[in-house]
């Protein structure tokens, strides 16, 4: 009917995040095009993977980390906002927002 305003829900994701835990890692370009980068360069990457999720909280992708300075091709995603967790053994250890153009 007109004049009558519908309802919507509006989650966010929140992350908490330890200062001590996420040094060493760093993940660029932000924003990025096709290509995101992932350097391990204190921290060792073994048996870690990432999470990748949409502004929704819906996951993506998920993969194994296979090297300390990793590549990720991201082309199929449409621009928007994401978030992607880093998790070693099964504990989050970094979380980014990231933006693809």
């Amino acid at each position: 009917m007109e004049g009558i305003q519908q309802a919507y829900e509006i989650t966010t994701l929140a992350t908490n995040e330890s200062s001590s835990k996420q040094e060493g890692i760093l993940l660029y370009p932000n924003p990025f095009q096709d290509k995101l980068y992932l350097d391990f360069t204190v921290n060792n990457y073994k048996d870690s993977e990432y999470q990748l999720f949409d502004a929704q909280g819906k996951l993506i992708k998920s993969e194994k980390i296979r090297q300390s300075k990793s590549e990720f091709n991201f082309s199929d995603l449409p621009a928007a906002l994401y978030i992607i967790r880093i998790n070693k053994n099964g504990e989050n250890i970094k979380t980014f927002k990231i933006i693809k153009k």
